[in-house]
């Protein structure tokens, strides 16, 4: 099954989030599968739709069926999606089991599935191929033995949830390959949180952690990522910890070699666009590979008395210390080149850091309007949130692009978005705001220290500025938005809701005839 060919407008590709926008693996999947899409060997031009159903939170048959009618809603309004991207486990099942319904001959590309067995099994459905998730525990295994000889037990810690089970069969599979090997479990889900901090307390010098998922204890609490890191961390004080995943390393994590999120979503996003530009799905293979990187963190390395040269060279270290005399220390021979050597040196470390200056203007930057893109407003809206700040989030859609696209053109659309950017940024700047390109021809306004009328008036200078018409190569085009706002906390006080509540706002507005804005507030029920 492949998706359509002669395709003239851009690509539609909904992406399915197992999880929550604020779980931290998820930017990571999103950058990666955008990349992915974005290869140069493509050239797709596309439109992507990001979906979460936050199953960490929602996973009852009651959840499953509500995020159901929301996407049949939200599809009936609509035309189909070109192809469908999943990312967790969650996700590809949802997907998997409406493909006959909701999801009909679309064809799926997942990542991120724990279950060996699961990915297998989907693999085999027409129309289905994806990247599996596949920690390299030999390869973690080698590092614990070479850095830490005299920790003899590794405590693998795990939970009852798909993810987590998903991770302890692929564990299991690894012991069964070294019987020699001494191990124990930690099942945090059939310990209360105080049996967990006694377990932790009580490991020795004998023992090393092996951190595969903790998201819930047996009293059924929920641990965000970070908060179960710490967690560990504080009551395994003088264990090194090692993580299967990239998913936040740090927070009293040693390190590991890591399961890549963003490398996975990469590959992803290339099968997505392979798949959209040429090939039938059931010609790509799945990936069953380790796709991984080796972390390691530099305050967890002093602590453990761990130098740069016992570990990997292609190691990334996080929150890396360089000194002078560190450098000499590791680098004798280099210290006896010649003046000049080391002035070429200086030369080339000023080129890289200009190079790098301005590869973090491009990665923050949209390609086509040159104002903040999604990765750049995430990274704001998640430092306004952990200082605990109000803000107001505007979401912005262009009525009728698909109109202006089919009548005159990608090219003049193209030139419509650049001045839309451009008078957005205006605004926004003149309001204390960012405004970013967030896919298509949507658009997000970022207000700090906001409450919802802060975002009313943001929203009348928008209107007041998009009656004058846009000059094109084609001639003017008059065009309208419709928006729709919401505030933290005024209207929600757990900022992972904000986007969606000014989404709900956005299409309240489109429901009402579009050319206007909506506050969130205002459609409370």
């Amino acid at each position: 099954m492949s998706a359509k060919t002669n395709q003239v407008d851009p690509y539609r590709i909904l992406c399915i989030l197992s999880y929550n926008y604020s779980y931290e693996i998820v930017s990571d999947e999103m950058d990666g599968i955008e990349a992915g899409l974005s290869s140069d060997d493509y050239k797709l031009d596309y439109e992507i739709t990001y979906e979460s159903m936050d199953s960490k939170k929602f996973y009852t048959a009651e959840d499953i069926v509500n995020f159901e009618d929301y996407l049949t809603y939200k599809l009936s309004k609509q035309e189909p999606y070109d192809l469908i991207i999943t990312a967790d486990d969650s996700a590809l099942r949802f997907a998997i089991n409406h493909r006959d319904t909701i999801f009909k001959d679309i064809p799926i590309v997942f990542m991120g599935v724990n279950s060996i067995a699961d990915a297998q099994t989907a693999d085999v459905l027409d129309g289905v191929t994806g990247v599996a998730e596949v920690p390299d525990y030999e390869a973690n295994y080698e590092l614990m033995k070479s850095l830490f000889p005299e920790r003899t037990t590794i405590v693998a810690i795990v939970d009852g949830t798909n993810t987590g089970q998903g991770e302890f069969v692929q564990f299991r599979e690894f012991i069964a390959n070294h019987p020699e090997q001494d191990y124990r479990v930690l099942n945090t889900s059939r310990y209360s949180r105080e049996g967990i901090e006694q377990y932790l307390s009580e490991l020795g010098d004998t023992d090393i952690i092996l951190y595969l998922d903790f998201l819930e204890d047996g009293e059924k609490n929920i641990y965000a990522l970070d908060t179960a890191t710490k967690f560990i961390a504080t009551y395994a004080e003088d264990i090194p910890i090692f993580r299967v995943s990239s998913a936040d390393i740090g927070n009293g994590v040693l390190g590991g070699v890591s399961y890549s999120f963003y490398d996975a979503g990469k590959i992803a996003g290339q099968m997505a666009a392979q798949i959209l530009s040429e090939s039938e799905t059931d010609e790509i293979e799945l990936v069953t590979e380790t796709v991984t990187n080796t972390y390691f963190e530099q305050a967890m390395m002093d602590k453990y008395g761990i130098n740069i040269l016992d570990i990997p060279k292609d190691a990334i270290i996080i929150n890396e210390r360089t000194t002078i005399v560190s450098w000499y220390r590791d680098n004798t021979a280099i210290a006896n080149l010649t003046i000049l050597v080391c002035f070429l040196l200086l030369i080339i470390i000023i080129l890289l850091a200009i190079s790098n200056g301005k590869r973090k203007i491009l990665v923050n930057k949209d390609a086509l309007t040159g104002i903040p893109n999604r990765l750049s407003i995430n990274r704001q809206i998640k430092t306004t949130t952990a200082q605990n700040e109000s803000y107001g989030l505007i979401m912005v859609d262009l009525d009728y692009f698909k109109d202006i696209n089919d009548n005159l053109g990608h090219l003049v659309g193209d030139e419509v978005l650049i001045e839309l950017a451009n008078r957005l940024d205006a605004v926004a700047k003149e309001n204390d705001s960012t405004a970013a390109r967030i896919g298509g021809d949507e658009f997000l306004i970022f207000k700090k220290n906001a409450q919802a009328e802060n975002c009313a008036h943001v929203c009348e200078k928008l209107q007041l500025v998009m009656k004058n018409p846009i000059a094109t190569s084609q001639g003017e085009v008059d065009i309208t938005l419709s928006m729709g706002a919401a505030a933290y906390p005024e209207d929600t006080d757990n900022p992972a809701k904000v986007l969606s509540l000014a989404d709900k706002a956005l299409y309240r507005t489109k429901e009402e005839g579009r050319n206007g804005y909506t506050l969130y507030k205002n459609i409370k029920i």
